[in-house]
């Protein structure tokens, strides 16, 4: 399969990279990172996801990483886990993240995106009463928030939406 021969490709790219000056080079994750955008924004999850873990397990191994940075990353995973209905991996990776918003940056606003998101997740597991807290307080903090991208806010909503049509 290409898309796993790829993933080996970069893999090996990293790991000889990283065992020649002892850390990973920032300009080989900015380029996993536009390679996930660019099939995200072609909705091809499957090799987002692929990418995605690659990028998420190669920040969890970095010791310097800034854990917000893998929170990111990881919730962005939770995302497109999402969009290919992968709810109980979904789930997994988002409580990760959100652990570590929550520890580390309580009024972020990627921490109620991620909150949002793990809402929608046990949604779709029917996991019902764990998710509506979730939703009505990402929502309420969202809502309040000034300069968060409307899409967000709008995320919110619709997961509230998912989760009372259900």
């Amino acid at each position: 399969d290409r898309l796993e021969d790829g993933i080996a490709l970069i893999a090996e790219t990293l790991s000889v990279q990283k065992a020649g000056n002892g850390g990973t080079d920032p300009a080989i994750l900015s380029l996993i990172r536009a390679h996930v955008t660019s099939h995200e924004q072609r909705k091809r999850y499957d090799c987002a996801v692929a990418l995605q873990r690659l990028l998420v397990e190669t920040l969890r191994r970095e010791t310097k990483t800034d854990p917000l940075e893998t929170a990111t990353e990881v919730s962005r995973l939770g995302g497109d886990l999402l969009k290919l209905d992968k709810f109980d991996e979904a789930r997994n990776e988002l409580q990760q993240a959100l652990e570590t918003f929550t520890a580390k940056a309580p009024d972020n606003w990627r921490r109620w995106v991620t909150q949002t998101m793990l809402g929608t997740a046990l949604t779709g597991l029917k996991e019902f009463d764990k998710a509506e807290p979730l939703l009505l307080e990402a929502n309420e903090h969202l809502q309040a928030a000034i300069g968060v991208n409307a899409s967000y806010k709008s995320n919110a909503l619709r997961g509230l939406a998912a989760l009372y049509k259900a």
